[in-house]
């Protein structure tokens, strides 16, 4: 297991003690409110629908960023293609990857901290970036340090110069941000992106694979870079 997968299975961890508390605390609140009549259920019913709600926000939530799970975004890009799509509105996806986070995590003084600091800087810069577009959102994927950008009424061109200004503003910002010591990790602070426009017909699944393989290409040609895919540009299947 990789450093990274560690780290994310320590976080899924915190979530699962999180969750197993709350359920605990649940169903004592039950046995004291069976015990103390009608009215103490009532009570209870609220309190049931608070702790459901509570329960079903940490679960659509990434525990170290604080973005969307990857099970919130799997579960919502469907919906809004067929939406978006179906009323003719353009709609773009984008998959971006934080470049170099093991140095970070390998070579700082304080490892893993630096790595966390490293991905909340970068999130942080393009929460800032894609709050100005209605319906804009991110989530961060299962490999750790990949983040999928939904991008509403956006064409690819238009997600371009949006992703254009995150990846620059990373470039200038992070390394202060994420107060990285190390001169290489100061200079090597860049996410490389794909974008795909989604069009009538395409599903979910489609979209994903062709940002992802924009996504690649970016990462081939160098890093540091936005790519809109085109057809299999490196022959991928």
């Amino acid at each position: 297991m990789t450093a990274n997968e560690i780290t994310n299975d320590l976080h899924k961890r915190t979530i699962d003690q999180h969750l197993d508390f709350l359920i605990g605390k649940a169903r004592e609140a039950l046995e004291t409110a069976r015990n103390a009549g009608s009215s103490k259920l009532d009570e209870l019913a609220v309190a049931q629908a608070r702790q459901q709600q509570l329960l079903e926000n940490m679960a659509c939530r990434d525990p170290l960023t604080n973005v969307f799970s990857t099970k919130y975004f799997e579960d919502t890009l469907p919906r809004e293609i067929v939406r978006d799509i179906s009323a003719g509105r353009s709609y773009s996806l984008a998959l971006f990857d934080a470049d170099y986070l093991k140095p970070k995590n390998d070579d700082e003084p304080d490892h893993h901290d630096a790595g966390d600091r490293y991905l909340r800087s970068i999130i942080d810069i393009t929460k800032e970036e894609i709050e100005k577009i209605a319906g804009a959102f991110i989530a961060r994927l299962k490999k750790g340090d990949e983040f999928a950008i939904c991008l509403p009424g956006k064409t690819a061109d238009e997600a371009k110069e949006v992703l254009e200004k995150i990846r620059l503003r990373v470039v200038t910002e992070v390394p202060d941000r994420a107060k990285l010591t190390i001169p290489r990790n100061r200079d090597q602070t860049t996410i490389s992106i794909g974008i795909t426009q989604i069009r009538r017909g395409m599903s979910a699944r489609d979209a994903i694979l062709q940002a992802d393989h924009a996504l690649y290409t970016s990462k081939k040609d160098g890093r540091n870079r936005t790519t809109i895919y085109e057809q299999n540009p490196y022959g991928l299947k």
